[in-house]
């Protein structure tokens, strides 16, 4: 009986184990693939590059992510490279599919729990979009901390202090990630906190507050000294924090408008719709216990993940992948229901068999694009292309020589040794939001003065940027996808 539980254990890994390649195979950094690394994912691997080569994130370079996609991104290429950084990616999925597998068990059954996660997973490969990014690598925290909560409404233990700090961790890796990923924590814990509150359970909301901000803390404090040993605090906290709210209010990003932010809201939504749907059901039934508690954590932490999504007032879809945690339960019960209604049949086939086509049926498009993405990231030359561009740069200058590439195509600077005549390795939109920034970039190009300069063609239209060739340089190769001036 142990050895077949054994079994069971170790068929169940594996399957999970597959789901997770299956995700990270839509990755361009998979070995198998012949593309090349996306335009966020080529920013955060080129100030990772720089840190393994005693560069400093925010001083040498400007970006506005947290400081842990870059420590990740370090990690993986110091491991191995592109496929390093994969691996991570891959490690990162397998710790959400486990997770999500042990909180889909509170609301199914073995098979449709399994089931459930599995086709969650499905509805991932629309958002993912290369992957490599934020989005992505907060995915394990989030259902890590949605499987205590869920464990702990739905079985009424108090969660012991290691616990409350991991909640808190997994909330302060949000931070250290991108800034408006914390739906989740704040909706749950809004509910515990109230609830113990009407109880006058003072003590247990002193208790929760200090470890979870203990669990914060041992999460920042790290990222925090090493950007005080290395003199980029202030910088951090100019391009992560003042940026990003200039970034997000700026009328460049589709119009700062209520109308920009309640069209975001509802893309994301209609993104969710079953799941949320789900989640209203729950809300309705008007049991009041422990449960019922859950089901209205759930429903906020999809409401307040649709306004923070809408705080961008833009569609990147990835920006909905933070919301695929929140499908496991509603996906993981719907299954359960439908394997119900095929419960009787002596055909084992046709109990599991027709479930199985219906979910299938349902998710056709994820699955679909999910091949079809494989495919092209297999059959792609974009690397071979950009190897030989590489090439023709480092053969066309000399070691010390910088460049600079013109736009946001920063994957040019993954395949050549030579380095940016600017931290700011992409301008766009950067300097459409920020005259500031605009006008360093162009002094910074006036006093290195780059041997090449790398225009990307059909990428943007940034012929505010375009003086900084000026008269002293001319077009020197034309690839048709490229045009590289050179210094007279």
């Amino acid at each position: 009986m142990i050895k077949e539980h054994k079994k069971q254990n170790i068929f169940l890994l594996c399957g999970l184990f597959f789901i997770a390649l299956f995700v990270c195979m839509l990755s361009p950094l998979n070995p198998l693939s012949g593309n090349i690394p996306g335009t966020d994912s080529s920013v955060f691997l080129n100030v990772a590059q720089g840190m393994i080569h005693g560069k400093l994130p925010y001083v040498d370079f400007f970006d506005h992510k947290g400081l842990l996609v870059y420590v990740i991104d370090a990690a993986g290429l110091f491991l191995g490279g592109f496929t390093g950084v994969w691996l991570i990616e891959l490690l990162f999925m397998f710790t959400g599919c486990f997770f999500a597998y042990k909180t889909a068990l509170f609301f199914a059954g073995t098979i449709p729990a399994f089931l459930g996660t599995l086709f969650s997973f499905v509805a991932l490969a629309p958002f993912f979009e290369g992957g490599n990014l934020t989005e992505e690598y907060v995915l394990p925290f989030i259902f890590i901390s949605i499987y205590i909560f869920t464990k702990y409404f739905f079985t009424e233990i108090e969660p012991d202090t290691i616990q409350i700090g991991i909640l808190g961790a997994c909330f302060g890796v949000s931070l250290l990630l991108r800034p408006n990923m914390f739906a989740v924590w704040l909706a749950f814990c809004s509910v515990i906190f109230i609830h113990k509150l009407l109880l006058k359970e003072y003590a247990a909301v002193i208790r929760y507050t200090l470890f979870f901000i203990f669990g914060i803390l041992l999460a920042l404090l790290p990222a925090a000294l090493y950007l005080k040993m290395t003199g980029s605090f202030n910088e951090c906290v100019n391009q992560y924090i003042v940026f990003n709210g200039l970034y997000a209010a700026s009328p460049a990003r589709a119009s700062a408008t209520f109308t920009a932010f309640a069209k975001s809201v509802i893309k994301a939504l209609n993104t969710s719709t079953i799941p949320f749907v789900i989640a209203l059901f729950w809300l309705f039934k008007k049991n009041v216990d422990c449960r019922y508690r859950f089901y209205v954590g759930y429903g906020l932490s999809f409401v307040f993940s649709f306004l923070l999504i809408g705080l961008s007032r833009m569609n990147y879809l990835h920006y909905n992948m933070v919301l695929i945690p929140l499908f496991v339960p509603a996906i993981a019960f719907c299954t359960e229901k439908l394997l119900a209604l095929f419960s009787l049949s002596k055909h084992k086939i046709y109990k599991l068999g027709v479930p199985v086509f219906v979910l299938c049926v349902f998710f056709n498009y994820q699955i679909l694009l999910a091949m079809h993405i494989c495919y092209e990231n297999i059959k792609s030359d974009a690397e071979t292309y950009f190897t030989s561009l590489g090439k023709f740069i480092d053969e066309n200058s000399v070691s010390g020589d910088t460049v600079s590439v013109i736009g946001n195509q920063c994957s040019v600077y993954l395949f050549t040794k030579r380095e940016s005549a600017s931290k700011y390795i992409y301008q766009m939109p950067l300097a459409i939001i920020s005259e500031k920034i605009k006008d360093e970039y162009i002094a910074d190009i006036q006093k290195a003065k780059p041997y090449l300069i790398i225009f990307p063609l059909g990428r943007f239209d940034i012929h505010p940027l375009f003086e900084v060739i000026g008269d002293d340089y001319h077009e020197y190769y034309n690839s048709e996808q490229h045009i590289i001036y050179n210094r007279k």
